[in-house]
């Protein structure tokens, strides 16, 4: 199946039901290769399934059940007999389950399950630094993208933050248990490689990139820590702010129309008039005019970037000055900021060791071998 022409047919396939969703509720299915989404008031969703049914029984296709499910977000909670009329089981994508309050939750059981191969993936590390590209890879890339990647747009909000700090809390635990954390992991695993190396490790080598000396090793926190307070307020609170002025636009309106109304009523030739537009009326097409409903929506989409730094005149020195800066990522900068004083009395400056005395070509082949993932 893995050739041009099947995903020809099958991109042929995934779009005339596309095509047949729109046709007959006006939804569009937002599609992912061969996921499906697709949001929107009760009725439409209800027909789109609906229409997403027959075309599979037509074409001979099947959904599948375990990846198939729906909530209901509702400010009255969910509706029950809109159960049968869509499918069962949970929204999820990746680690995330969407809750009938629109917030997402970590599943705890899924991030159990890819703990235990993360645990056999580093035992099966042959090298340092081959332990410490699966880490990176898998234990903080796979697991951040998992949660919403490492810049959650501002509909998760703070607290998402929170409870991804948690899980990495909750991963750092099971993975290396009595060792409590990275770094003390890979100084016991440094020093049983190598007995005869009898200088401590401190935990800027284990952080800082290879240009500076470390080894690299990627701390989610830091990522994590960059992001704390660049959410302001509650992520409701765009869409709270656009009902209430959508409310108060309506009073308006439907006030200036009934005095106007009132003045030509004075005129006892004119017929009598028409009851201004109900509410359901006056907001049914706020999706396609709305200016203020597409700016909120625009804000919850936004990705807040770090958090600006505020680095010591020292860093800044060290570095070559204040355009040196910009040459290097926030998060390197944190980590020369926090390890600074610890730099400085262990190597006499940011640099751990010279780069150019650095094997780099042998550092980088062993840096890009090929793991070997365990399934």
């Amino acid at each position: 199946m893995s050739s041009p022409l099947a995903d020809v047919f099958g991109e042929l396939i995934l779009f005339c039901m596309d095509y047949s969703v729109w046709q007959s509720s006006g939804s569009h299915v937002y599609r992912l290769h061969d996921d499906f989404w697709l949001w929107g008031s009760a009725p439409s969703c209800i027909q789109s399934w609906q229409a997403m049914n027959d075309y599979a029984t037509v074409m001979g296709l099947q959904f599948n059940t375990e990846k198939t499910g729906c909530v209901h977000v509702s400010r009255t909670g969910p509706n029950p007999s809109l159960q049968d009329l869509l499918p069962h089981g949970d929204v999820r994508y990746g680690f995330l389950k969407l809750l009938p309050n629109a917030h997402f939750t970590i599943d705890r059981s899924l991030v159990d399950k890819h703990i235990e191969k993360l645990v056999a993936q580093l035992a099966s590390s042959k090298s340092i630094f081959m332990w410490i590209r699966t880490w990176n890879m898998y234990g903080m890339g796979f697991f951040t993208s998992m949660v919403g990647g490492a810049q959650p747009a501002n509909c998760f909000g703070a607290q998402h933050i929170a409870k991804v700090q948690s899980m990495f809390s909750y991963v750092c635990a099971r993975v290396f248990r009595d060792e409590a954390n990275v770094t003390n992991h890979l100084r016991k695993r440094i020093k049983e490689r190598f007995p005869w190396f009898t200088h401590s490790l401190v935990d800027a080598f284990m952080f800082l990139p290879i240009e500076f000396g470390g080894l690299g090793v990627q701390n989610p926190f830091v990522s994590l820590a960059l992001l704390n307070g660049r959410f302001a307020g509650d992520p409701e609170s765009p869409m709270t702010d656009f009902f209430k002025a959508e409310s108060t636009a309506y009073a308006t309106a439907q006030a200036s129309y009934e005095r106007a109304c009132a003045i030509l009523l004075r005129n006892p030739e004119q017929r009598p008039l028409e009851a201004f537009l109900s509410l359901s009326e006056y907001t049914g097409r706020r999706e396609h005019t709305s200016r203020e409903l597409l700016e909120a929506y625009q804000t919850l989409l936004k990705r807040p970037g770090p958090d600006r730094l505020r680095l010591s005149k020292e860093i800044v020195a060290m570095l070559g000055g204040t355009q040196a800066v910009e040459n290097y990522s926030r998060y390197n900068l944190w980590l020369l900021e926090q390890y600074r004083q610890e730099l400085v009395e262990n190597f006499g400056g940011l640099r751990i060791i010279d780069t150019k005395l650095l094997p780099m070509g042998t550092i980088k082949l062993a840096r890009k071998q090929r793991i070997k993932w365990r399934v």
